[in-house]
C-alpha cells in the first residue's frame, strides 16, 4: 500500500516536471529569433516610434510629437517604459522592442498551465498549455511588439491572484490583484479595467465573506496606482488628456455599436477559432459553462467567464474596428475553458474528440495526412484512462508540445530585415524624409537618423537638400521622385518602397 505522503511527493514531482516542460516550451516558442525580422505592422511601428521620441526628447511621462502631448497615441506608456529598459540592455533593435511582449506571452502560457492545473487538475493544465503552444497565430502575435500580450498577462495575474484572495486565508493576494489591475490599466487605458469589472461582478454574484474588503484592496490599489499617472499627466496637459481618453478611445469604442467601419460581427468568433486551431467555439463555451455549474470551480468560471464576456462586448460588439491582435488577451481564458472540458470528470470519448480534432488541425497546417494525426490524438487521449499510466500522460502531452515547437511548429521570420539598406546608410550624416508622421518602420530601424516630414511634393525635399545637404538622403514611400541627381545625389538602394540617395555614390561614379 502506497503511503499518502509518498503519493503527494510523487504528484508534486510530476507537477514540477509539467511546469518545467511548459516553461521551456513557452520560452523556446516566443523568445528565439525575435530580432531576425523587420517590424511588421502599424502598432509595432507606432509604439517603437513613440519610445524613440520619448528617449530623444528625454520625456518619460507620456508619448510626445513635436515636443507636445500626443493625443493620437493617448495610452499610458507602460509598454514604452518596458521598451526603454529593454533598449538599455540590448540596444535599439527589433529584439529589444519585442522582448517585453514576447516575455509576457511566454509567461501567459505558464500561468494558464498553473491556474488550470491547480484548480482543474494536471490533465486540464496540460491541455490548456498544449493549446496555446501549438497555436501559430498566438505565437506569431506574441512575438510582435504589441500591448495585447501584456494585457493578457496582467489579466491572468489579476484574476488568478483574486482566486487566491477569495480563500479564507488569502486576503494578501488582493494586493497582488490590485497591482496587476494597475499594470493592466497602465498598459491600455480603459480596456485595462476589464479584469476589475470581472472581479466586481464575480464578488457580487458569489457574495462571499469579506468581499468588500477584497474589492477595496484590489480595486483601490489598482485605481490609485494607475491614477497617479493620470493625475501627473493632467497637471501638465489638462483637457488634452480627457480629449484622448474620452474622444479617441471611449467614444471611439462605443460608437461601433451604431456603425461598422470595416468590421463584421463575425470577425471576433472567426479569429477565436483560428487561434484555437479551428476547435469549435462551443468547446470553450461548454468548458466555461461546466466551470460555472460545478460548485468547486464556480469562482474560476465566473472570474474568467465574465472577463471573456466583457472582452467580447468591447471588441466583438462595441468597437468600431477589429484587428486580429485585439483578441489576444482573451485567448488564455478560452484555453482555460477548453482545459476545463478536458480535465476532471471528462470521459475518454470527449478527450479523444478534442485531441483528435486538434491533432488533425495541426497536421492540416503542416500539410501532412490528418487521419494518422487524428488517430494519434485518440491514442494520446487513451493514455489518460489506465490508472497505471495516466499520471504520466500530462507530462507526455507537454513533451510532445515541446518537440513540436522545437521542430515543425517553430516560428519562422516572415518579414526579413532590410539589411542591405541599413548597412549602406551613413548614420552620422543622413536624413530620413517622410510623407507623413505615420511612416514608422524606418524611424525604428534608424534611430540615430534625423527625421523630417515634408509631405508628398518635391518643394520640401529640395529645400532640405539646399539647407542641410546630408551625405545620405532616405525617401519614404509616397514621396515624389525628384531630380536629386542635379543636386549631386544618385540612387544607391531601393527596398520596401524606401529609396536611399547618396552623394558618396554619385562622387564615386563621377570618378
Amino acid at each position: 500500500m502506497v503511503r499518502p505522503s509518498t503519493e503527494r511527493d510523487g504528484a508534486a514531482r510530476l507537477f514540477f516536471v509539467d511546469s518545467l516542460l511548459v516553461t521551456v516550451a513557452a520560452f523556446v516558442c516566443f523568445i528565439p529569433g525575435l530580432g531576425a525580422e523587420g517590424f511588421r505592422n502599424w502598432d509595432e511601428g507606432l509604439y517603437c516610434a513613440a519610445t524613440r521620441e520619448m528617449l530623444r526628447e528625454g520625456h518619460l511621462l507620456y508619448a510626445i510629437h513635436d515636443g507636445l502631448f500626443d493625443a493620437y497615441y493617448g495610452k499610458p506608456p507602460l509598454i514604452n517604459w518596458l521598451h526603454m529598459l529593454s533598449v538599455k540592455v540590448f540596444g535599439f533593435t527589433p529584439f529589444a522592442f519585442r522582448l517585453p511582449s514576447a516575455f509576457a506571452a511566454a509567461m501567459s502560457v505558464f500561468f494558464v498551465h498553473q491556474i488550470a492545473s491547480r484548480h482543474l487538475g494536471r490533465a486540464a493544465g496540460a491541455f490548456a498549455g498544449l493549446l496555446l503552444l501549438l497555436s501559430l497565430p498566438y505565437a506569431e502575435l506574441g512575438r510582435q511588439s504589441l500591448i495585447e500580450p501584456l494585457l493578457g498577462l496582467f489579466a491572468l495575474v489579476a484574476l488568478g491572484a483574486h482566486l487566491h484572495a477569495m480563500r479564507p486565508d488569502g486576503m494578501r493576494w488582493a494586493v497582488v490583484s490590485g497591482l496587476a489591475i494597475a499594470a493592466s490599466i497602465l498598459a491600455k487605458q480603459v480596456v485595462g479595467a476589464l479584469p476589475l469589472c470581472a472581479i466586481v461582478l464575480t464578488e457580487a454574484v458569489l457574495r462571499r465573506p469579506k468581499a468588500l474588503t477584497r474589492l477595496a484592496l484590489a480595486g483601490g490599489i489598482g485605481l490609485l496606482v494607475s491614477g497617479l499617472w493620470f493625475s501627473a499627466v493632467y497637471v501638465r496637459v489638462g483637457p488634452l488628456l480627457f480629449e484622448s481618453f474620452v474622444g479617441d478611445h471611449l467614444i471611439g469604442r462605443v460608437s461601433g455599436v451604431f456603425e461598422q467601419h470595416g468590421r463584421r460581427a463575425i470577425d471576433y468568433g472567426q479569429e477565436l477559432e483560428l487561434n484555437l486551431y479551428h476547435l469549435p467555439i462551443i468547446v470553450a463555451i461548454l468548458g466555461a459553462v461546466k466551470l460555472v455549474i460545478q460548485r468547486e470551480t464556480r469562482p474560476l468560471g465566473l472570474l474568467f467567464g465574465s472577463y471573456a464576456c466583457f472582452h467580447y462586448l468591447v471588441f466583438g460588439v462595441l468597437s468600431r474596428n477589429f484587428l486580429p491582435w485585439y483578441l489576444y488577451a482573451a485567448i488564455p481564458s478560452a484555453a482555460i475553458f477548453a482545459g476545463g472540458l478536458f480535465g476532471k470528470g471528462s470521459g475518454f470519448e470527449l478527450r479523444a474528440l478534442i485531441l483528435g480534432a486538434l491533432s488533425a488541425s495541426v497536421a492540416y497546417f503542416l500539410r501532412v495526412d490528418p487521419i494518422p494525426s487524428a488517430l494519434f490524438g485518440v491514442f494520446l487521449a487513451l493514455l489518460y484512462e489506465p490508472l497505471s499510466i495516466r499520471r504520466y500522460a500530462p507530462s507526455l502531452t507537454l513533451f510532445i508540445a515541446l518537440a513540436l515547437v522545437l521542430g515543425p511548429l517553430k516560428p519562422r521570420p516572415t518579414e526579413p530585415l532590410p539589411r542591405a539598406f541599413l548597412e549602406a546608410v551613413d548614420r552620422e550624416d543622413a536624413l530620413l524624409l517622410l510623407a507623413n508622421r505615420y511612416q514608422f518602420t524606418y524611424q525604428c530601424h534608424l534611430p540615430e537618423v534625423e527625421v523630417r516630414v515634408v509631405g508628398d511634393g518635391c518643394v520640401g525635399i529640395h529645400r532640405i537638400v539646399r539647407t542641410e545637404s546630408p551625405n545620405d538622403l532616405i525617401l519614404a514611400p509616397g514621396l515624389s521622385v525628384c531630380e536629386l541627381h542635379q543636386r549631386g545625389y544618385s540612387l544607391r538602394v531601393r527596398q520596401d518602397g524606401y529609396r536611399l540617395y547618396s552623394k558618396r555614390q554619385a562622387e564615386a561614379q563621377r570618378q
